[in-house]
């Protein structure tokens, strides 16, 4: 469940259970031996940026400046009188203390990378979601430019600069990453759709063209472009390198 969810259902837990004294423990703002559910629910606004940590600084149970679930639910421990009440910590200068690795349940946010084309948009889902979608789970790392930067292509759709059947220019095509290869083509790793400049800067190949000389009895094999190949009055015999029987009468 998500952390807001998490933490209302945790304050409405004790809400009818309340009653317990204890001395200045974690989350007892007003400081008088007891936990109510309005100092949790003030905590609970601390650790969702809505109510400032000076309002009550009962909340930050280790000194670092925040208010985390952990926390919160050690209070909801307290306050039922299942947890010892330890008093908030005062801060050091050893700086904060280090996170626990977060585990993220089905149910919880997560940053996912899902395939778009070539290209792999990150978008936050649920973990089950994001197993739905075939995404690639990044945990708490945030979306940004470069999140998914470091998975391959997809290989199911993407944009593809192939040369045409004669191979005298490129074309934009929507094929996997390895029907691409396959048909000498140029995987273009960003954008989702083919536009007019998609392939401008991919150069077509070069094709086998036998041109004939001028006596007009023997032909020779030239590595140009096939619109070269065509303008010459040459034969195309397709992309490759020239070979010594390319040509042969």
């Amino acid at each position: 469940m998500s952390k807001l969810l998490m933490t209302a259902t945790a304050t409405m837990l004790v809400a009818g259970l309340l009653g317990a004294a204890h001395g200045q423990c974690l989350d007892d703002c007003d400081a008088n031996g007891a936990v109510a559910v309005n100092e949790l629910i003030t905590c609970v606004g601390v650790d969702l940026g809505q109510v400032p940590l000076a309002q009550c600084t009962a909340c930050d149970g280790d000194g670092d400046a925040a208010v985390s679930v952990s926390e919160l639910v050690q209070a909801v421990g307290i306050a039922l009188g299942s947890l010892a009440c330890d008093p908030p910590a005062t801060p050091t200068s050893a700086g904060p203390t280090p996170s626990p690795t977060a585990t993220f349940l089905p149910d919880q946010l997560t940053h996912c990378c899902v395939a778009a084309y070539y290209t792999w948009a990150c978008e936050e889902h649920t973990v089950t979601e994001c197993e739905t979608l075939k995404g690639v789970d990044k945990g708490s790392e945030p979306c940004s430019a470069g999140a998914c930067g470091d998975i391959p292509p997809s290989d199911s759709h993407g944009i593809c600069c192939v040369p045409n059947a004669d191979a005298s220019e490129i074309e934009c095509e929507d094929r996997g990453a390895s029907a691409c290869a396959a048909a000498g083509g140029v995987v273009q790793a960003s954008g989702t759709v083919c536009t007019a400049t998609t392939c401008a800067a991919v150069v077509p190949p070069t094709v086998q063209c036998c041109v004939a000389k001028h006596s007009g009895t023997v032909s020779e094999c030239e590595d140009i472009g096939a619109e070269a190949c065509s303008a010459l009055g040459g034969t195309n015999h397709g992309a490759g390198t020239c070979g010594p029987s390319t040509c042969a009468q």
